[in-house]
């Protein structure tokens, strides 16, 4: 919080959203204007939106990629309301 009002930032880019926490934080910067490019790994987007610690309505893309090959592609992009695009 004290990073988001004296640095005001307009982007922030994370690792691995991993926790309650980091999507707290997370949420916090985007309802303060800040948009935010982050990760969380699972095995799909069902996964990621059944772990404990997932906060809906967060973020308005989501990029799901598949680990085939080096590097990862693309495999699809879902809205907020996870409908694929």
């Amino acid at each position: 919080d004290m990073a988001i009002r004296t640095l005001s930032p307009d982007v922030i880019i994370t690792d691995e959203l991993s926790c309650i926490e980091d999507f707290c934080s997370v949420k916090d910067a985007v309802l303060s204007g800040i948009s935010v490019i982050s990760s969380c790994h699972g095995n799909g987007i069902s996964d990621i939106k059944s772990k404990s610690y997932f906060i809906n309505g967060v973020f308005d893309r989501y990029f799901e990629l598949n680990s085939d090959g080096a590097p990862a592609e693309i495999s699809a992009v879902f809205d907020k309301d996870f409908n694929i695009l």
